[in-house]
């Protein structure tokens, strides 16, 4: 029952029935004492009908208890099985990663123990895509580490296999989530086979959900067929989730809101797409997907963006990577942070019990101004990175009541420690570039925390009140107040400040806090300054590198390298001069087609495809093809150019490098003669040896049929002979039963004879009537054998002939008559009759037994297809002589043949009756004996209903 709902969901599309069937397999399934089956139905309804009336969540259960009772009920396949589907409905349904992680970890051991072949062919849509999300593989698109390579593993798991669609599942998915989409278009290529080999399970909505969001991301810029194309796709994958966000809304219709959206958005229809964009986010947010709603929201961000409204943009990207913070994918964050640097803002999150977010208080009276201002001063004259770092943990020490302070700041993705000082101290260590995590100095949970939330947290007694009180650092180092502060600037987390106190509690008191909270915007800005201060320095120290780099290239270089600004030559490198056989002065300020003929070899003018080809190479297309050049002698030589657009000092050129082809191209041209001659001298060797090995091969098997023909010839020799056996049994019966039934009549005739004789009452009749019979019954005796001897003559003559390969002339009429008595046991008790109309007196020297099979064939024939259907017939033998030859008209008026089975007839194996056991041999033998054996032709002539005409011509 249970398989039967699946395949009512799968290929009827009953989903209703479908889930009906599951249910009532439940129902036995519980009833009956046998954990094997519990564990197949638990696995098969959890996994491929449950999820399509129920939130996915509910899947995770019954994979549980499939897991279980496999276990328990050794169906070891099944718990291999539901061990898959619980990891991957997991991830599917948004479960932060590092539970997933846990999950995986728990399990695998045990799912290449139970089903290896489940572990291996679903491999890719669970492990890798995790550590992808984690940002544990080389890149965010792709799925290799060190332990797994997807070219390996497509090569081993080629299309169609289960393996290569897992693959294809999760590169679908993993391109889409990291907006990879022209890597993701021959994987969405094959999104409709996927779809349809997943039928049943969940990836099968997963699949369908990120095509359609590839194909709208990919519409733009595309064609306008790849549009069409496009848009068909999207169209398909939404008809689908319009049915199935009807049977399930908490599973699909997110979704389905979401590719509305990108269709509206990609058909220009924007209060649409800014509705259903709302809409999906809602629905995956009260559904728990976490999942899709950071990626709902990270799509609205980009239309907002492409509307120009960068504030709206913000708040979409908070949420998306606030979303994606819970979700705990390192590498979606990462990716988010990277792509809109000015745009992530603070994420908003509620505060936990025993935190204080600290807020702006209109009570200054209690704040030392002075203080504040000097330290705003202090701050905002330093610019060098360094100094600034100690000049402000020295502020911070001095005016927050710390014992010890961290300053933190956020570097290429990662949290590290830039200085850090004690009160006790005037030793400030700046740029120390310590990592937060596992650095053991600080409550790396506590920074984490306000990373996470870009909330202060001021705790008054670490290890009695509030919710890190079980926090490891706090345990081991009995801390009492800690303060840790993030410093934001325009909505950009810049630094953080962790402070302690161990000597005692509630060292942070409001005015200390107010004090941080009424510095900490220039701290943020001050920092934010100096960080680019120091990139500013690193980039122009790293551009005065580049163009020493450039320049000793420049001027090192082998090819010729040019550098062209509205539309002339500036620079030159001494290649140039080398190639061009000239001094630099007949190229610097001359345009590009000085270096050319007027005309290119494929006709184009130089000037004006060398002016398109720049423009091309200025508007970001670099260009790679082959030219003509000119020396300033006037000679040419062929070159392959690259062109491509660079910017120095904020000037644009159209950098040229000129590689002089000449000599390659010539040995090119030689080595292809030379190729081209050696391939027609191996094509003419491989044409001659395939020549005679075709001629070996035909001659094999004009032999191999010679044989098989000589065979087929003597086997129905063979029999027409075992016919002509059977007919001398049947016909000599007849004659000999008469004369022994005779000779029976006769001997007991005698013995009573006999009898009377010796008892002497013997009368005169009684003589008489003995006598009577006696003369009576040897007359009738000797007529029988005489017939038995003359029908035994005639079947010896007839056999001989058959098997014998010498000539003899035959009398035709009498040898006819003789062929036709060998054939009265297939005529006898018939209404078929045959007649001979043929001269005495016409002889022909022949192969009799030939003659004799050709006549049998024939006559067969007649019987078995001429006559087919019909209880009587005639046949009709005429025998006409010429002058060196005879004519032998053989006719029938039977059911004739078709015009278009005609030609055909004596071809080997053809017959119209092979299911009463023809084997279309029997006018195939006739034809090759009297065109072979006897040297004459045959041919017929017939007409449906109106029976065959056979006329054969045999040399006397």
């Amino acid at each position: 029952y249970s398989a039967y709902g699946v395949i009512c969901v799968s290929a009827l599309k009953d989903y209703n029935l479908g889930y009906r069937f599951g249910q009532l397999a439940l129902t036995l399934a519980d009833q009956f004492n046998d954990v094997g089956i519990r564990a197949q139905v638990y696995c098969m309804y959890g996994n491929h009908v449950h999820h399509w009336f129920h939130h996915q969540k509910e899947v995770l259960s019954y994979c549980q208890r499939s897991i279980e009772a496999g276990l328990e009920g050794g169906e070891l396949e099944y718990v291999g099985y539901s061990i898959y589907f619980l990891t991957l409905t997991s991830a599917q349904i948004g479960t932060p990663l590092d539970q997933q992680s846990e999950l995986v970890k728990r399990y695998k051991s045990l799912a290449q123990q139970t089903n290896p072949f489940a572990y291996e062919h679903s491999y890719p849509s669970v492990w890798p895509m995790l550590l992808n999300l984690l940002g544990q593989t080389q890149h965010w698109g792709t799925l290799d580490d060190d332990t797994f390579s997807e070219a390996t593993y497509a090569e081993q798991h080629p299309s169609p296999s289960s393996g290569y669609i897992s693959l294809n599942y999760a590169k679908i998915i993993n391109l889409n989530r990291f907006g990879l989409y022209e890597e993701a278009k021959p994987w969405l290529a094959q999104a409709e086979t996927v779809i349809t080999m997943f039928g049943s399970r969940a990836s099968a909505t997963e699949v369908s959900f990120h095509a359609a969001l590839l194909a709208s991301a990919l519409h733009e810029g595309a064609s306008e067929a790849e549009q069409a194309r496009y848009r068909e796709l999207i169209d398909k994958q939404l008809a689908r989730f319009e049915i199935w966000s009807t049977y399930c809304e908490a599973n699909c219709l997110h979704k389905k809101l979401l590719i509305q959206a990108e269709k509206a958005r990609i058909l220009g229809q924007h209060e649409e797409a800014m509705n259903w964009y709302d809409q999906a986010i809602a629905s995956a947010k009260q559904y728990e997907f976490t999942n899709n709603e950071a990626l709902a929201n990270e799509l609205a961000a980009k239309f907002w963006l492409k509307q120009n409204k960068p504030r709206f943009a913000a708040l979409y990207l908070r949420e998306a990577h606030y979303a994606y913070t819970l979700w705990g994918s390192l590498a979606k964050i990462k990716d988010l942070e990277q792509k809109y640097p000015q745009l992530t803002v603070t994420s908003t999150s509620p505060r936990s019990p025993g935190t204080t977010t600290t807020h702006s208080s209109t009570t200054g009276r209690d704040l030392d101004l002075a203080t504040v201002m000097k330290a705003n001063q202090a701050i905002s004259g330093e610019i060098v990175l360094e100094e600034l770092l100690i000049a402000l943990m020295k502020i911070i020490l001095q005016n927050a009541g710390a014992q010890t302070g961290y300053l933190i700041l956020v570097r290429q993705g990662e949290l590290v420690i830039e200085a850090s000082g004690t009160v006790d101290s005037e030793q400030i260590t700046g740029l120390q570039s310590i990592p937060v995590e596992n650095c053991q100095i600080l409550s790396e949970t506590i920074v984490n925390y306000v990373v996470r939330t870009k909330t202060s947290v001021v705790l008054e007694n670490a290890t009695q009140i509030g919710q890190f009180t079980h926090d490891a650092y706090i345990k081991q180092h009995q801390s009492k107040s800690i303060l840790c502060v993030p410093l934001i600037n325009q909505g950009k987390l810049v630094s953080i400040i962790y402070l302690e106190n161990n000597l005692t509690t509630g060292a942070f008191t409001p005015d200390r806090i107010e004090v941080l909270n009424l510095i900490s915007a220039q701290i943020a800005i001050s920092l934010e300054n100096a960080l680019l201060y120091k990139d500013l320095s690193q980039k122009n120290q790293m551009l005065r590198e580049s163009e020493h780099r450039f320049r000793t290239l420049f001027e090192s270089a082998n090819d010729a390298i040019l550098l062209i600004e509205q539309g002339k030559f500036v620079d030159c490198n001494p290649k140039t001069l080398e190639i061009f056989h000239c001094h630099r002065e007949w190229i610097i300020g001359q345009p590009p087609d000085i270096l050319s003929p007027p005309i290119q070899l494929d006709g184009q003018d130089s000037a004006t495809k060398a002016f398109h080809l720049i423009n091309a190479t200025l508007a970001g297309h670099p260009q790679v093809f082959e030219w003509v050049h000119l020396r300033e002698d006037g000679t040419s030589f062929d070159a392959e150019i690259s062109l491509n657009h660079v910017e120095i000092r904020e000037r644009v050129y159209v950098q040229v490098i000129i590689r002089d082809v000449s000599e390659r191209k010539q040995a090119e041209a030689t080595k292809i003669c030379l190729i081209q001659e050696q391939e027609e001298k191996q094509a003419a060797v491989r044409y001659s040896q395939e020549i005679a090995a075709k001629n070996t091969e035909l001659a094999s098997t004009l032999q191999q049929l010679k044989e098989t023909q000589h065979q087929l010839v003597e086997s129905e020799k063979m029999a027409a002979l075992g016919n002509l056996v059977a007919g001398v049994a049947h016909e000599i019966n007849t004659p000999v039963g008469i004369g022994v039934t005779a000779a029976t009549q006769l001997d007991d005739l005698t013995i009573e004879f006999a009898t009377l004789y010796k008892d002497g009452k013997m009368s005169r009749p009684d003589l008489e009537h003995y006598l009577n019979v006696a003369h009576q019954t040897s007359t009738l005796i000797l007529k029988n054998l005489i017939r038995a001897a003359e029908l035994t003559q005639s079947f010896k003559q007839v056999a001989v002939d058959q098997t014998s390969e010498q000539q003899r002339t035959l009398v035709l009429q009498q040898y006819i008559n003789e062929v036709l008595v060998s054939l009265r046991p297939q005529l006898k008790n018939t209404g078929y009759q045959v007649t001979v109309n043929c001269e005495e007196t016409i002889t022909c020297t022949t192969y009799p037994g030939a003659f004799s099979q050709i006549l049998t064939n024939l006559i067969m024939n007649s019987l078995q297809h001429g006559f087919q259907g019909r209880s009587e017939g005639q046949i009709t033998l005429t025998v006409i002589p010429q002058a060196s030859q005879v004519t032998l008209h053989y006719r029938d008026d039977g059911n004739g043949i078709a015009p278009d089975v005609i030609g055909k007839i004596f071809e080997p194996f053809f017959t119209t009756n092979r299911q009463s056991g023809g084997t279309g041999l029997g006018l195939h033998i006739v034809y090759n004996l009297v065109t072979h054996k006897l040297n004459g032709t045959i041919h017929c002539e017939s007409e449906l209903g109106k029976g065959v005409d056979f006329i054969l011509t045999l040399p006397v």
